[in-house]
């Protein structure tokens, strides 16, 4: 639904921010990669983003409307929550990337308690369904 909102070029880009979060904490979970190969699938991209995207200053310049940075910004927060541990370095990583869209705050507190909520889920699915093991 909120994929379909977005072009190829942002999808890409969507992908890259989403490994980038992955890997913030230093460790990967199966909840992560889970989510990580669910949103490789809704997103139709048969590609693969290479470890070093993941690391050095993200381009966000493909975010250029406010949906596409509100799915950025729900979708990072979905991937941060998704292991049950929403840690400082990703805490971080999220901040840096709402500095550079202007959201009012009690906006990206909803998107943020979205994103919990949808975290908290997609443990459940894992654990339920043992995907990812």
């Amino acid at each position: 639904m909120l994929i379909d909102q977005l072009t190829d070029v942002q999808r890409r880009a969507l992908l890259s921010a989403m490994k980038r979060m992955m890997v913030a904490d230093s460790r990967v979970r199966r909840e992560e990669l889970s989510l990580y190969a669910l949103l490789r699938e809704d997103l139709g991209l048969d590609i693969e983003i290479a470890a070093s995207e993941s690391y050095g200053e993200l381009d966000l310049s493909a975010f250029d409307t406010e949906i596409s940075q509100k799915v950025l910004i729900f979708s990072l927060g979905v991937m941060a929550n998704a292991d049950g541990d929403f840690h400082s370095s990703e805490m971080a990583l999220l901040d840096e990337i709402c500095d550079r869209f202007y959201f009012p705050p009690e906006e990206l507190k909803e998107l943020q308690d979205l994103a919990t909520e949808q975290g908290l889920l997609i443990q459940r699915l894992v654990k339920h369904f043992k995907l990812q093991e």
